[in-house]
């Protein structure tokens, strides 16, 4: 992740993420992909490419994979694109109670800018790619498995998917917790403190 950000650093984006600051711009992501591969990210892609399997998840890579693509090994290197619903990642940022104040529409345009950032790398470079949305973990787990472990060439199942279905903000679970943390907020704050007090008792 730190290599990501000096990436974005060194294409004149200076936020540490793309997701919770101002939206890089067309010419800083394009910039990007024309970078010339430092001596310690060639280093650092050797490292983990003699520890393989190895895999490397962080939002940044959207625009970054471009960058990558000329530095990892293409023959042993493929790419998993995971989507999901805007308003299922406007739930659950809600849920941690994170960027709560951001505006929905902002919030949409930056997920739809990261995904398709990342189509365009993969169609530019020819990288491989499957595409998977967030909800086939939770309707269609098993058939999901095989989909990404005959892709990557791993044995997998639902289990290995590592899905929880009490974290899905849409699931049963997650809606009751939405309701409770309504109902929590809503209450005046010497309730809750007296409340803490007393639980503490």
């Amino acid at each position: 992740m730190d290599a990501n950000r000096e990436i974005l650093r060194r294409a004149g984006y200076p936020f540490d993420n793309t997701w919770m600051f101002e939206a890089i711009t067309d010419t800083q992501a394009n910039a990007i992909w024309d970078l010339e591969p430092e001596p310690s990210d060639v280093s650092l892609a050797q490292m983990y490419g003699a520890q393989s399997p190895w895999v490397w998840k962080d939002p940044r890579l959207c625009f970054t994979l471009g960058y990558w693509w000329k530095i990892l090994d293409p023959a042993n290197t493929a790419v998993l694109l995971l989507t999901r619903d805007v308003a299922e990642i406007q739930r659950s940022f809600g849920r941690v109670r994170w960027r709560e104040n951001v505006d929905p529409h902002l919030l949409e345009r930056c997920v739809v800018h990261h995904i398709d950032r990342a189509r365009q790398a993969v169609e530019q470079f020819g990288i491989p790619c499957l595409e998977v949305d967030y909800s086939d973990f939770a309707n269609t787990p098993e058939v999901t498995a095989t989909r990404v472990g005959d892709f990557f060439g791993i044995e997998l199942n639902a289990g290995d998917l590592g899905y929880i279905p009490g974290r899905n903000s849409s699931s049963a679970g997650g809606r009751a917790r939405r309701v409770l943390e309504s109902l929590r907020s809503a209450v005046p704050t010497p309730i809750k403190k007296s409340a803490r007090r007393l639980l503490r008792r």
